[in-house]
């Protein structure tokens, strides 16, 4: 196939919703069908990126049912003949929301009016605005640590659901993928457009403090991996 790198794109399960039960059924088989035709027409794939919203609540047993998913997804690709790396980020459905009314919360969503609050929060990892994110995020990152569909080469960074990963695929490539946590101000349910953040601190980070050497060390570094849309709910 020369120099190529495919991938597939799944976005928005949502695993967990409470109308989910009785629709997956029909539309988990859609879904698989679409699978095999894609799969003809496309694949194979060396990595899915899955960029967000897996979970619909972002708890423990909802991550449990989407490795479930993926372990039958896993399957079909084997029996394809192939077994890509799996890629994720965190959308604004996969952590634990806080209580609103808490203090940092509060703060966190004045965060274009409080630069005190974004240079606390980047500077000190202790600060109770960063623990509030990460404990929202704690099942996620729960969730990630232990994924073995995940690439060997994986560099965590600053917040939970960010990563660097390189993937070699058969051609020889090397490809240098980013994520980064997009959603991390998206704490509460409500309409959160032009209220996200991401900072160029959480790329350094995840590339080894020197993002032009890493992107340097790999033939092609796609921006794959960001969850850039702020959602309602």
């Amino acid at each position: 196939m020369g120099n190529t790198f495919g991938w597939l794109h799944l976005t928005d399960l949502h695993w967990g919703m409470s109308s989910q039960k009785g629709l997956w059924p029909r539309f988990g088989q859609k879904f698989f069908d679409d699978l095999n035709r894609l799969h003809d027409e496309f694949g194979p794939w060396d990595a899915v990126f899955f960029t967000g919203d897996l979970t619909q609540s972002g708890t423990e047993e909802q991550f449990d049912g989407v490795d479930a998913l993926l372990e039958k997804l896993w399957n079909v690709f084997q029996k394809r003949g192939f077994h890509p790396s799996l890629l994720a980020v965190p959308g604004n459905h996969d952590l634990v929301r806080p209580a609103a009314d808490n203090p940092e919360v509060i703060l966190l969503g004045e965060w274009k009016e409080r630069p005190e609050v974004q240079r606390r929060f980047w500077e000190d990892p202790a600060s109770p605005y960063r623990t509030s994110v990460s404990r929202a995020f704690a099942p996620y990152q729960q969730w990630w640590d232990a994924q073995t569909l995940k690439p060997s080469r994986v560099n965590d960074g600053i917040l939970p659901g960010d990563f660097s990963a390189t993937i070699e695929n058969s051609s020889g490539l090397r490809i240098g993928i980013v994520g980064l946590n997009t959603t991390f101000l998206q704490l509460t349910a409500g309409d959160h457009k032009g209220r996200l953040a991401v900072d160029p601190a959480q790329f350094q980070s995840v590339c080894h403090n020197d993002g032009p050497a890493w992107a340097g060390r790999h033939h092609v570094t796609p921006a794959c991996c960001l969850r850039i849309k702020a959602q309602t709910g």
